[in-house]
């Protein structure tokens, strides 16, 4: 019997090959250079941020908890920043999910025409939400916090006294928290100055995140001893395997890039080399 989870495959016929065709040349044109350093660059901060966790906790002596509670600061401003973008410019962001939808399929589509295969993954059609990536980040976000608080109250810890009496994590949550307000003013300009601006949106990631850090949080307070500083072990390591995923990525990025320009014949008008 077939597995609930099991790969779910379509045929490529000719509606999906008129698709790509169409798709192709506005996906192509939007994976740049300039595009793939930037991506380089995320990873390389994450790769930072996640070495300088670790150093942090086995090297600096720097407290478990105030390292946590500076991540999920983190985490939580971004979720109010994407639901604030929501709410300005849902319209665009409408507009902007439905041309990641359509690079998605045509990057699936270049995989399966690298491989001559004659069907592509059938969730290479679905067509992204924003509203629903932005749902799973306040569920799970209400969820963290509920689960977090109970167990800081169950361990006697309170955490506006931990945030009172320390100068270090209060300068620490203030930066988390202005750095992405920055970014948000800069967004809103460049958004008023262009019509055809891309919005720094991430909403879904973060929820799938805390879906793995809840999980990881509660094996490890089961197993007693110090389950804060082992979460905060966890989740600077897992942060460093990411990124370190994602520099992979992107080498298989650039290769199919070079493919569909290759493919398409317009490598010279359609990937500008900076």
């Amino acid at each position: 019997m077939a597995s609930r989870s099991e790969i779910r495959y379509v045929p490529i016929d000719a509606e999906l090959r008129r698709r790509f065709d169409d798709c192709a040349p506005g996906a192509l044109s939007r994976r740049t250079s300039a595009w793939l350093r930037g991506q380089g660059l995320a990873m390389l901060q994450w790769l930072v941020i996640g070495g300088i966790g670790l150093l942090g906790v086995h090297v600096w002596r720097w407290p478990a908890l105030n390292l946590l509670l500076v991540w999920l600061a983190g985490i939580a401003v971004g979720i109010v920043g994407d639901a604030f973008k929501w709410l300005v410019a849902r319209q665009r962001l409408i507009r902007q999910m439905e041309r990641f939808s359509d690079d998605q399929f045509v990057w699936a589509m270049v995989m399966a025409l690298q491989k001559n295969e004659s069907r592509i993954r059938e969730e290479a059609l679905h067509r992204h939400r924003p509203g629903f990536g932005l749902a799973l980040d306040l569920i799970f976000g209400a969820l963290a916090t509920a689960l977090f608080l109970a167990w800081f109250r169950h361990q006697g810890i309170d955490i506006i006294e931990v945030v009172r009496t320390d100068v270090a994590l209060q300068r620490a949550l203030m930066a988390v928290a202005a750095t992405p307000l920055i970014g948000l003013v800069a967004g809103l300009a460049t958004l008023a100055a262009s019509r055809d601006a891309d919005i720094d949106y991430q909403a879904g990631g973060r929820g799938v995140g805390l879906f793995f850090v809840l999980f990881a949080f509660m094996f490890f307070s089961d197993k007693g001893g110090d389950a804060v500083r082992s979460l905060v072990v966890f989740v600077n390591a897992a942060t460093i395997a990411v990124a370190l995923l994602a520099g992979f990525g992107l080498w298989l990025m650039a290769r199919e890039r070079d493919w569909l320009a290759h493919h398409l014949g317009a490598a010279d008008s359609l990937v500008p080399r900076v």
